[in-house]
């Protein structure tokens, strides 16, 4: 095996479980209850209008993986179509929107751990969440770094327990909510804030529904990557898709509202709590066992964006676009296992300096960014190349890929009325990118 090439282990469960493991994570146990404060119970409507034009979005990225799967993948395409300058930006913007999912999730994983060990009267000190969420990144790193096939093996474990309890969830839910006369009062006003409360709820969820994305990182370690790269894909789409519908109905249902509060305001409070809180009105132990969901829930989504974030900088610096010592690959696991200390340790720094909220703010920013980027590459890709034989080729092209691109950037602009801070940190890590990229154009990065 060349000694740059990453081995191929995983195989279309294992991917898929990636997919849904980075998908139904921090959106479901973190960020529902803030996107229900924002739209009420419309949060249902931008569910489902966020899991259709994450849809519209990934048939860009099915056709493009399958004709060049390739590790980086959004990065590389762009590269290979646009050019190389465009193609950092690409890399930039998706490594940042990696890490910063990533530290969102480690921070939702040390509150929930933190939360379940209080209440197990385990143990209580000062900052023990943020000691968790490092720990977390810490022994991800070293997962990830032994092998694919082991962040597969423990994705597909994680993922999968944490599906089965939010079954459990939903089911318990919903004979609460047929049993008491009064949930139907929960869905009144149904859009409290307008259309607006609609699309800021999307704008601030939409990076639940990345982990498509993630999928096409696996390129170069899937088994078979143009067929099982858009089985994938389109299986989490679709059960992640239904897992936070079915999900925001119930918390919006069941829970116990206090008398003149509304379903946006009083979720507006609870927070990333709003779905544990919910749990314990309607399950025997419900929050703590949702604790446990909300752990494996981070724990899964966390492993599946550090899988990918050390893929993309692996990619850049194989490139010569970013520093080329990271383009190394562990002499025994194939792993490219600097790129992925490398993201590992701006994760922790990133989960101390920035609130969650405006976490996931600036995410989601960066991704409507980077699908509005690849929607524009396959425009071109299908105009200028001809040598690449896609298995999979997207439908009423120029359409939806415009499509893609307006709604992309149209929700990124919102993301203005959600949190200032999220566009100056966005503008500023831009700035970061155009100084590395002088940098880049100077030879720095030459040897």
């Amino acid at each position: 095996m060349n000694e740059n090439n990453l081995k191929r282990n995983l195989g279309l469960f294992s991917i898929t479980m990636l997919g849904i493991g980075a998908t139904i994570g921090a959106g479901v146990f973190v960020l529902t209850g803030y996107a229900i404060g924002e739209a009420g119970p419309a949060v249902i409507l931008a569910f489902a209008l966020n899991g259709i034009l994450a849809l519209v979005v990934s048939v860009n990225y099915m056709e493009l993986s399958t004709a060049m799967p390739k590790a980086g993948g959004s990065f590389f395409w762009v590269s290979e179509i646009i050019g190389e300058k465009t193609g950092f930006f690409t890399g930039w913007i998706g490594w940042f929107a990696r890490i910063s999912a990533a530290s969102l999730y480690a921070v939702g994983f040390g509150s929930f751990t933190e939360n379940f060990l209080h209440s197990m009267n385990i143990i209580k000190i000062e900052n023990l969440s943020i000691i968790i969420s490092i720990l977390a990144v810490l022994a991800f790193i070293l997962i990830n770094i032994r092998g694919s096939s082991e962040t597969g093996k423990a994705e597909s474990i994680i993922t999968s327990i944490k599906i089965l309890i939010l079954i459990v969830f939903v089911g318990f839910g919903i004979v609460f909510i047929q049993g008491s006369p009064e949930s139907a009062s929960h869905y009144e006003p149904f859009l409290p804030q307008g259309m607006i409360g609609i699309f800021l709820a999307m704008g601030l969820t939409f990076v639940a529904f990345e982990g498509f994305e993630v999928i096409t990182n696996t390129a170069e370690e899937a088994r078979n990557p143009r067929k099982n790269i858009p089985r994938a894909i389109f299986l989490t789409l679709i059960v992640s898709t239904i897992l936070y519908i079915v999900i925001a109905f119930v918390m919006i249902g069941a829970i116990e509202i206090p008398y003149n509060e509304t379903a946006s305001s009083f979720f507006s409070k609870l927070g990333e709590f709003g779905i544990t809180a919910t749990a314990q009105n309607i399950m025997p132990d419900g929050e703590l066992i949702l604790l446990i969901a909300g752990m494996a829930s981070t724990a899964s989504a966390l492993n599946a964006i550090m899988f990918s974030s050390g893929r993309i900088i692996f990619a850049m610096a194989r490139k010569k676009l970013f520093f080329p010592g990271l383009a190394k690959i562990h002499p025994k696991f194939k792993t490219p296992y600097l790129g992925i200390a490398a993201s590992g340790i701006i994760i922790i720094i990133f989960l101390n300096i920035m609130p969650l909220k405006e976490i996931a703010a600036s995410t989601s920013m960066m991704f409507l960014i980077l699908f509005s980027i690849v929607c524009f590459a396959l425009i071109k890709f299908r105009k200028t190349n001809s040598k690449y034989n896609p298995s999979f080729r997207v439908p009423f092209v120029p359409v939806l890929p415009i499509i893609g691109i307006i709604s992309g950037i149209g929700l990124a602009i919102l993301m203005y009325n959600v949190s200032l801070n999220a566009w100056l940190i966005v503008l500023a890590w831009f700035t970061i990118g155009a100084l590395f990229l002088v940098l880049i154009k100077k030879g720095l990065f030459d040897k």
